[in-house]
């Protein structure tokens, strides 16, 4: 799924809606138009914006409390329509037991110190059956599960979470046998790992199946992880909705079950639900039939290929379905609440294109009968993979191409493609642990970007834009010493949550897609098709992907074994720094490498690794001579080498530039010698157009990074962004906007913003006059993606042009004019926030916004106000935590407000242990120290450049 971020087994959606949402993380810009010159008291607005977070901090903690609340009273297992009460004494609720002694809580810790099950028993099937009570807020069960005994034993340990359990309802069977074996005592309850233990009567016997039952009753679940209602209008009164989401520990709060990937098992679910509804799950229905006195419906469905418990899905709803018979005789199923069935046309047309190519791509025949993607409108997770039933956000699925802004259609599609991967990539093939999350959201991410590309050419996603959308993001992340390996141990339940976060998800991404470039694609293919054939059905690890790799590379070509190439990116933090000392007179290279940290301070710091932070790096290299951008020359820079390593560039001449990491392919960063710098800076300048965006977006990235670390002054940064006034491409312009937000939020607390202002202003400005006199010409996305871009920085800096057209376009709409075209709503809006009246209108249309999607762009363009206060208007429960704090404190500079910041989390962190997402609150630490030390090193240096170069 896509997390993450922010966000669990989902997938974010690009940085630029950055709510993680989902999974997608949201950043939240302030105005700059109409600053004042005087500087404000920074304690005074640290002080105020602090209080606005512990205002959001305070309606979450609220929020959560209302999840403890007492469970005690549920209906009974149904069993026909009797619904009278359980005694007590026969329910085993698991967040109420009775209290363990001392010495039998630690008799129970010191047997269950580690929180993974024990592998003594093998799931082979589970017989679900669910009846969900969908307008009175719980479901009852039962559960049959057959699993192999694999070591004498008369434990049963399964996970369970937040249900009641009928003691008198467990037994256990052998294989063949009609005798129910009973339990010897009641069973235990060990909370802090979620386990259930079951002593039964008798020993089961190795390489014997037993088949165990248990009923059991629960709440839909208040926090949307688990199986939840949700409640939405239709032009007939309020509607129910149940659906699920089990991901990444949550079916154990659905059924007691084996909660873990390695436990793969087939299902055959049935539900019970009122007879008004429908029911879905992974698989078509079987069968079908009412029950009882005819209100009540029971729907079989076909039993499941092996497939891990947090893949299972449900759906009981109203909902009507865009159907699709595919060419492969898959059926295709998009559903959505019958009021906005249309809404999904367009997703459904894009998930068909999107699904044929990446099942020809894998070389896997999708293995079940139909696939279905549900529109719901309340989801966790941007998106969640579950084999057969893709559950979404509605604004995921409600795409209009020809009303939605372009970057809402990509990332919309590309969480559509991400999701459709992971039927392979998670759900055929499922990583072994937690700890190895990487592997599935990886390739579910590569993957992803390389469908849209075969469905879109001219979005040219993974060459492009998956550099600012993700991987030069966490390349920022990975230069800190908060970060962490992709491969980590998880010891604990909490830090499986903590695990869906930048590092996993687009690290992962970017290293892999390094290795394709070194190996090329038809190589990489054939070996991730191996790989599906030689794991299908099963679990895998990172050695599994080498060893495909491997069988079909020839290590000769590129000099190592793939598994020894991978281990050290996957098992360290961080990512080398490049030297590159050139002489052209020669044809030769000097390259070395160290590990690349925004602040060497934090060195000393960084924990032990066996590689000692240093890499074999897939090196590519690219001479003004010899300018062969799509097979440039590779060398593998090995991380044994002790010394520089002198190496020969074919067609490297006297008079040369020479780029390393052509077309930003590899994970790392290149500091050049001055003169190559310089060479560099003059092709940009004379002819940019000779290095394609991709690696002309890179140099501007790299010397904002190797500045901002002390490698170059920041002088030469500034050098290489002069000719950005002749720029037309969006992929520089968002890596120079990007990166330039850090040094406005840097510099508008100083005397030095004026003169700032006044040089983006010089770039800002022609490419404005040229591209955006208008926003209602027909353009192609690439363009929309650089106006849009433009027309945002251009209003943020106070170009007067852009103001005007912005304030123009804002008031047609409050006369109900026009309605702005969604490329432009969020710095049209934004920009007019100055006005008291124009934020009034804003309100007015956030409290008659019908979509989520909609009032989410209309809190963006709120935030950028320059009063605090508006924030306080929205800030209770609408962000995720780690967006507020990362808003808060991206602009904090001095020691005293670190100070503040570092009060402030040590006084929640008791309470946000095992939170997803609680590494932010550490990366807002790091970040005001690097902030601090940016002024020190910086300010001065960067005041005189301008004050002597801008007029």
């Amino acid at each position: 799924m896509e997390t993450t971020d922010q966000n669990v087994n989902f997938v974010k959606r690009s940085s630029r809606l950055h709510m993680e949402d989902d999974e997608v993380q949201f950043q939240n810009g302030g105005s700059l138009l109409g600053a004042s010159t005087k500087s404000p008291s920074k304690w005074s607005k640290s002080k105020v914006l602090l209080l606005v977070t512990l205002i959001a901090l305070f309606v979450m903690t609220m929020a959560m409390l209302l999840l403890l609340v007492d469970r005690r009273h549920y209906s009974p297992l149904w069993k026909g329509e009797s619904r009278q009460p359980l005694s007590t004494s026969t329910v085993v609720p698991f967040t109420s037991s009775e209290p363990l002694s001392p010495s039998r809580t630690t008799a129970m810790a010191s047997r269950w110190e580690s929180f993974r099950l024990s592998t003594d028993l093998k799931p082979i099937h589970y017989d679900l059956k669910l009846k969900t009570f969908v307008e009175e807020d719980f479901f009852e069960g039962s559960v049959n599960i057959t699993f192999r005994c694999l070591k004498v034993t008369d434990v049963v340990v399964l996970h369970q979470r937040d249900l009641s359990i009928e003691e008198d309802s467990i037994w256990l069977s052998e294989r063949g046998q009609s005798e129910k074996v009973r339990l010897q005592s009641s069973p235990d309850s060990y909370l802090p790992y979620r386990l259930y233990i079951m002593h039964f009567q008798k020993y089961l016997d190795e390489d014997r199946e037993y088949t165990l039952h248990i009923d059991f009753r629960g709440t839909f679940a208040r926090d949307h992880v688990g199986i939840y209602r949700m409640q939405y209008p239709t032009k007939n009164g309020q509607r129910f909705a149940i659906a699920s989401f089990l991901s990444p520990m949550a079916a154990r709060k659905v059924f007691p079950c084996f909660d873990e990937p390695a436990f793969k098992a087939n299902f055959s679910v049935t539900i019970v639900h009122p007879s008004q509804y429908r029911a879905l799950s992974n698989m078509p229905e079987s069968d079908s039939r009412t029950i009882g006195d005819g209100n009540w419906w029971e729907t079989e469905f076909q039993m499941t290929p092996p497939m891990s418990t947090y893949l299972l899905s449900f759906a009981v709803t109203t909902f009507e379905a865009q159907v699709k018979l595919l060419p492969n005789g898959v059926e295709l199923r998009v559903w959505s609440r019958a009021e906005v069935i249309s809404n999904v046309t367009y997703a459904a047309k894009e998930a068909e294109r999107l699904f044929l190519f990446l099942e020809q791509y894998s070389g896997f025949k999708y293995p079940l009968p139909k696939l279905d993607l549900i529109a719901l409108p309340e989801h966790l997770p941007a998106g969640m993979e579950n084999w057969g039933l893709i559950t979404f956000r509605e604004n995921i699925l409600f795409v209009d191409e020809e009303k939605s802004a372009t970057v809402d259609i990509q990332d919309s599609y590309f969480v559509i493609a991400h999701e459709l991967s992971h039927q392979w990539y998670s759900n055929l093939v499922t990583q072994s642990f937690w700890d190895e999350l990487w592997l599935k959201e990886c390739f579910a991410s590569l993957f992803g970007y390389m469908a849209l590309d075969a469905v879109h050419p001219t979005w040219n996603k993974l060459a492009e834009q998956s550099l600012t959308d993700n991987m030069l993001i966490v390349m920022k992340l990975d230069a800190m010493g908060s970060s962490h390996p992709i491969l980590r141990e998880i010891t604990e339940p909490s830090q499986v949550m903590d695990n869906f976060d930048t590092v996993i998800y687009w690290k992962s991404t970017a290293v892999v897609r390094m290795l394709l470039g070194l190996i090329g694609e038809e190589t990489f293919k054939i070996g991730m098709q191996r790989f599906l054939q030689d794991r299908a059905y099963q679990n895998a690890d990172a050695e599994d992907i080498w060893n495909a790799m491997d069988a079909v590379t020839d290590s000769n070509d590129i000099g190592i074994h793939i598994s020894d190439l991978m281990r050290p990116w996957l098992q360290q933090s961080g990512y080398p720094l490049i030297h590159v000392t050139s002489d052209p007179v020669k044809g030769k290279v000097t390259v070395d490498q160290s590990p690349f940290l925004l602040d060497e301070r934090v060195r000393d710091q960084l924990p032990p690794s066996p590689y000692d932070y240093r890499w074999d790096v897939p090196l590519t290299f690219v001479t003004s001579s010899q300018s062969n951008w799509t097979s440039p020359q590779a060398r593998v820079l090995r991380r044994s080498a002790g010394s520089p390593t002198e190496l020969n560039i074919n067609g490297y001449n006297a008079d040369d530039w020479i780029i390393v990491n052509a077309n930003r392919t590899g994970y790392y960063r290149v500091l050049y010698d001055e003169e190559n710098r310089n060479r560099l800076i003059a092709q940009l300048e004379t002819n940019h157009e000779a290095i394609p965006p991709p690696s002309r977006a890179s140099l501007i990235d790299d010397a904002f990074n190797l500045a901002t670390a002390g490698f170059i002054k920041y002088s030469e940064l500034f050098r290489f962004t002069k000719y950005m006034s002749k720029e037309r491409h969006h992929l520089p312009w968002t890596l120079l906007l990007n990166n330039f937000d850090y040094i406005t939020n840097m510099l508008q607390m100083t005397s030095a913003y004026g003169v700032f202002q006044d040089y983006m202003l010089q770039l800002i400005g022609p490419v404005f006059d040229e591209s955006l006199n208008s926003t209602a010409e027909n353009v192609t996305a690439p363009q929309r993606l650089l106006r849009e871009c433009i027309l945002r920085a251009a209003c943020k800096y106070g170009y007067h042009k852009c103001i005007l057209l912005a304030k123009e376009e804002y008031n047609k709409e409050i006369r109900k004019e026009i309605s702005i075209h969604p490329d432009f709503e969020k710095a049209i809006r934004s920009s007019a926030m100055t006005d008291p009246g124009s934020r009034d209108f804003a309100f007015d249309l956030l409290r008659e916004s019908g979509s989520r999607d909609e009032s989410f762009r209309i809190l963006e363009s709120l935030s950028s106000s320059p009063e605090p206060w508006v924030l306080s208007r929205y800030a209770g429960g609408l962000f995720r935590m780690g967006d507020i704090i990362s808003g808060v404190t991206m602009w904090f500079n001095t020691e005293f407000q670190l100070q503040e910041l570092q009060t402030f989390i040590s006084s929640i962190s008791s309470d946000l242990r095992g939170a997803a997402g609680l590494s932010s609150f550490y990366q807002a630490i790091d970040n005001t120290q690097a902030n601090i030390q940016w002024m020190d090193t910086n300010y001065g240096a960067v005041k005189a450049w301008l004050d002597h170069n801008v007029d």
